[in-house]
């Protein structure tokens, strides 16, 4: 039996500013993307914007599109296949973990719940391993438990494409590989996308099928991790000197800051 097409993400000249800051000057991907893709570069080089762009939540210069098989998707459908997790997931809401995680079923119609969608939404909780707080406030909850949550809340819809900000930021190097590994059995499984934005960049050579490097608000390499991870784009894009180990076949970055190198903020 075929697989289903693989859904491929296309972004071509895009552009945005706050007032009057650009953050994204004409940022256009040379290929597709498709598969497990890390979205890399140093604060401030637009990885979050671009994340927002592609979401739907800005309107950039430039186009986004979303193709099935060759086919673009119409916007009905690519709301119905895209999810999206922010880096801060909102604590300040009167809603238990289950109650947070069943909304982003109620957005396929209607506010009422079945059975197997609870049922379902109780599943997704548990293979991220937070079943237990189903009855918590979210308030009540650390940042890590609670960007375990938007990610649950986000996978119960089984989207295809999956656009995730900083997705391990709050936790630690076990849950880490656990949401890394949650996030990429369900892509390959569903021949969908899935961009996240990544700090690690060790994580980002063991997970992701192809690495991009934002920098300046520019796309400045796309390719796979071993193409990618090199002393000499480190040195560019981050201002480090950097040994590159290979790990059966995965680069691992051992990396220091070079002399007089100055931090960029966000």
């Amino acid at each position: 039996m075929s697989r289903a097409p693989q859904l491929a993400l296309r972004v071509e000249g895009l552009g945005f500013a706050y007032g009057q800051t650009p953050v994204l000057r004409d940022v256009t991907l040379p290929r597709e993307a498709r598969g497990v893709v890390g979205l890399l570069g140093p604060n401030g080089s637009g990885k979050s914007t671009l994340l927002r762009c592609v979401a739907g939540h800005l309107r950039p210069s430039g186009s986004v599109s979303v193709h099935d098989g060759g086919r673009p998707l119409t916007p009905s459908q690519l709301s119905a296949a895209l999810g999206y997790v922010p880096q801060d997931a909102p604590g300040d809401v009167a809603l238990t973990v289950l109650e947070t995680v069943l909304i982003g079923l109620r957005r396929r119609g209607g506010w009422r719940t079945s059975p197997e969608e609870a049922a379902r939404a109780v599943e997704c909780l548990a293979e991220l391993g937070v079943d237990h707080l189903a009855d918590r406030f979210l308030g009540q909850l650390s940042g890590g438990q609670r960007q375990l949550v938007g990610l649950a809340q986000m996978t119960v819809r089984a989207p295809k494409l999956m656009l995730l900000d900083e997705p391990t930021s709050a936790l630690d190097l076990r849950h880490q590989i656990r949401v890394l590994e949650y996030v990429t059995d369900r892509i390959r499984s569903r021949e969908g996308t899935a961009l996240l934005a990544l700090h690690d960049l060790n994580l980002a050579a063991r997970f992701c099928d192809e690495l991009v490097i934002l920098r300046d608000g520019r796309c400045a390499a796309m390719g796979p991790p071993a193409e990618i991870l090199t002393p000499e784009v480190l040195e560019s894009t981050y201002g480090v000197s950097a040994r590159i180990l290979d790990d059966d076949g995965v680069p691992v970055v051992s990396a220091h800051a070079r002399s007089g190198a100055s931090a960029q903020g966000d």
